[in-house]
């Protein structure tokens, strides 16, 4: 099983991001964790992007379609999740 993890933060010392790591020691064998490229390379949404996919764009999307599962771990901004 290949799981994709996804850090909500950019920090390099993020919590959120030290929490996947953990993560990724915990699994069991023949699981892989790999992670996702930084969100923050990602372009704001523009629906124009449906015909012709940024490089970025299409990097994301080729990593979570040839992933098993998507393992999230995003911060809490004023009690709630970002937008």
């Amino acid at each position: 099983m290949r799981i994709l993890a996804v850090s909500g933060s950019l920090s390099d010392t993020s919590t959120n991001t030290a929490l996947l790591r953990a993560a990724a020691e915990c699994l069991p064998a023949g699981t892989e964790l790999t992670f996702a490229a930084s969100i923050g390379e990602l372009p704001f949404f523009d629906p124009a992007y449906a015909d012709h996919l940024p490089a970025t764009v299409a990097r994301w999307s080729a990593e979570v379609s040839g992933a098993d599962a998507v393992l999230i771990a995003t911060p809490e901004y004023a009690f709630s999740l970002p937008g």
